[in-house]
Order: structure tokens, then sequence, then C-alpha cells
């Protein structure tokens, strides 16, 4: 291992004053010591190399880099020393890549936050005693994190809940559009739809589209910013002087906190935090699940960006995905299934006591007959996608109404 870091760090400065166009390398690693190089590069910060398709990290037949225009000669030169079958998929479609500017809310594209927000304040008026929107804390940058609940005006008798979240990673668009295309489902189908209209009638649903404002405006705000993935805290510096912004969200909560996927190092896009709960965001969840208003009635957990966890139900999410056009889900632990980390779905299900924690990963698995690379949809892609995860998400919302 210590020569394999020796070889990467012979590329380190390449990055640094290089092009931010960027290219996607679908790299298909056969041996021991060619997964060992994609692993260091994953966990060790050598290079701002964004694997696009982190889902695919332990021993399936392909993984997606996205490296830069100025990178690409090298990394080249790292995977032919490292004997890798590798190909250049296509360079990033600018279209894929940023966002439209628009004012009003449209399904099947990417919203600004505000925007987002704005349409769910206006479906309260739409849906006036089913709908209410609520805050649950501020950001870093001061930003209100503003959720919805859907359900029949409480009764003396508190209905069990269901929770589902996005964006917790700046960089999800798909994931955040995907939550709000399930407020739209719930609503718009409500005294329509048989199933949609018992579920509001039954069950309480907290739906919180955006986790992460900040990490999901900055994002938005130029291309070079485009995958971007943590908060924007404030910078912290690192044993070698180097200073950087940003949390990990995803690994900020207090379950296996600084374990396996976790890093220490403020310049990582791993990086933990100073310590378990030390951002504004990850506390305001924890205060809103254990709040008066929901603590203890919460039966479902689902956040938009990781595969499952309870296996036994996990295969009956992954066929229901499947039945909607054949995408191939897998179901099982996401330490499993993904490189090996630690979330909101454990803090969930470990510490919040909810039954069913599940994250899910937006958008599908790569196929060949579908260009999309991880979490960078095209356009055409999101309504498509989001319905095929719905199918998924109400085997889980099914689940929690028989534990009820």
């Amino acid at each position: 291992m210590i020569i394999l870091l020796v070889a990467i760090s012979i590329f380190f400065y390449v990055w640094i004053g290089s092009s931010h166009n960027g290219y996607v390398i679908r790299v298909r690693p056969e041996t021991e010591r060619q997964h060992n190089l994609l692993s260091a590069l994953h966990s060790e910060d050598f290079f701002e190399i964004k694997f696009v398709n982190e889902t695919m990290i332990n021993g399936t037949t392909a993984i997606d880099l996205m490296i830069s225009e100025g990178s690409l000669e090298q990394i080249e030169n790292l995977l032919e020393q490292f004997g890798a079958t590798y190909e250049i998929v296509e360079a990033i479609d600018e279209e894929i890549t940023f966002p439209e500017k628009i004012d009003a809310f449209i399904l099947g594209h990417h919203n600004s936050y505000n925007t987002i927000v704005k349409w769910m304040e206006e479906l309260t008026l739409t849906y006036s005693g089913l709908v209410e929107t609520f805050t649950m804390g501020k950001t870093h940058e001061s930003r209100d994190i503003v959720g919805i609940r859907i359900g029949m005006t409480p009764s003396d008798t508190p209905k069990r809940a269901v929770w589902i979240d996005g964006g917790i990673h700046g960089r999800e668009w798909a994931a955040v559009h995907a939550v709000t295309f399930f407020i739209h489902q719930l609503l718009c189908q409500y005294g329509i739809d048989q199933q949609m209209t018992k579920y509001v009638d039954q069950l309480e649903f907290y739906i919180v589209p955006v986790v992460n404002p900040d990490g999901y405006e900055y994002t938005r705000s130029a291309i070079d910013n485009r995958l971007w993935r943590k908060n924007r805290s404030a910078r912290k510096c690192n044993e070698t002087g180097y200073c950087c912004q940003g949390v990990d969200l995803n690994r900020n909560f207090d379950v296996f906190f600084g374990e396996n996927g976790a890093s220490d190092n403020p310049c990582s896009k791993f990086y933990a935090g100073e310590g378990p709960f030390s951002e504004p965001e990850t506390q305001a969840v924890r205060d809103f699940m254990f709040s008066d208003q929901l603590k203890g009635r919460v039966d479902a957990f689902v956040t938009m960006h990781a595969f499952g966890q309870t296996k036994s139900l996990g295969s009956k999410v992954a066929e229901a995905i499947a039945n909607v056009k054949g995408s191939q889900f897998k179901s099982g632990k996401a330490s499993e299934i993904m490189y090996v980390f630690s979330g909101s779905h454990d803090w969930a299900g470990l510490v919040a006591g909810v039954t069913y924690a599940y994250c899910i990963e937006m958008p599908p698995l790569f196929t060949p007959q579908n260009k999309d690379v991880g979490f960078m949809l095209a356009k055409s892609e999101l309504i498509p996608t989001a319905k095929e995860i719905w199918e998924g998400v109400k085997v889980v919302v099914e689940a929690a109404m028989k534990k009820g």
C-alpha cells in the first residue's frame, strides 16, 4: 500500500491550476491491485477526482471517475501503470451539470432552493388542511431549513409518521428533484388515487427536500462548483497547513462517527467535522426528530442518496423500482454495496428508534443503454427516474402503515 500511495502522490499536484472541463473515465478493475488503487484514490485526497458513480466502488463491473481536462493524460498513465482497463466515456455535458434559471417551480427541472421553498408555501394555500410548512433550523449561511408536513390535520391521537429527505450532499440534484416529485404525487393524487388518499389520511409525512441548502446553492452558483458535496461551514486547516471549507453532513451524526468512510482532514470531501452534530444542519435533523412533535412517532426514515439498509425489505424496494422500467438496484446494507460509510439512516435506526431506516441511491446504476452518470441526470430523465424511485418508497410506506 505504501508503494501504491507513492505512485499516486507523484501525480498529486497535477490538478492545481488545471482546467475545470471534465471527462468521465469508466474503469473496469480486475485485480486486487487495481481495486486497491481505486480505493486509495477514493479514500485519500491526492486528487480532486470525483467518483461520480460511487455506488459501484466495491467490486462491481465498472467505476466512473470524473477528472479535469488537464489531468486526463496523467490519470491515463497511472491507470496504465497498474494495468487497469478503462475507457473515456464522454466529456461532461454542461446541459447536465448546470441548471437553467427559472423563477417558477417546474417538475423536471433543477429548481433553486428559494423556488422550492416558495412552492411549498404555495401548497399550504392550495391544500389547506392537508399541508403546512415547518422550519427546523438554520444553516451556516443563515438559510432556513424548510420542510413540509402532509397529512390530515392532527387529531387528539397522533398518527404514525414517515420522514423523507434529500439533498444532504449539495451536488445531489436528482435526489432533491425526486423528493419534490414525491410531494407532488401525494398531493396531486389525493382524492383521486386510492393509495395516495390512504397514505395522506392515515399517516403524516414530514418531507425535507434539501437538508443542505448552502451546499445545494453553491453547486448551482458556477460550473466549477457543480460537484461540491459538503456544507459551507467555516474554513479549517489540516496538519499540512491547507485550509478548506465544509463538512460532509452524512458523516456528522453520532453513529460510527469518524470510523470507516469518514475523514478528520478538513480538506477531504468526507470530512466528518470537529465532533458529532457540530453542524447546524445535522443538529436540526436531530432536534426535530426528537421534538415533542415527532419523538417516537416516526416508523420510516427515507433519505435519498444511498442504498437500502434493511435487507428483508430492501429486495422488495429494488423489485418495485425495477418493475417500472427495468433499472436494476441492489438491496442490502449500504456498507456492503457502496464504499463503507455511516450516515443519517444509521442514526435514525440505531439512535432514533426508527424501524424502517432506508437510504436509496439517486439515480439508478449505469447501464449500457443509459448514458447518465452518477448523480448527474439529464433533465429528460428526472421525472422517469423519480417515478421509479417512488415505487420503491411506497414499499417502505406500506410497511410503516402495517406496523402502525
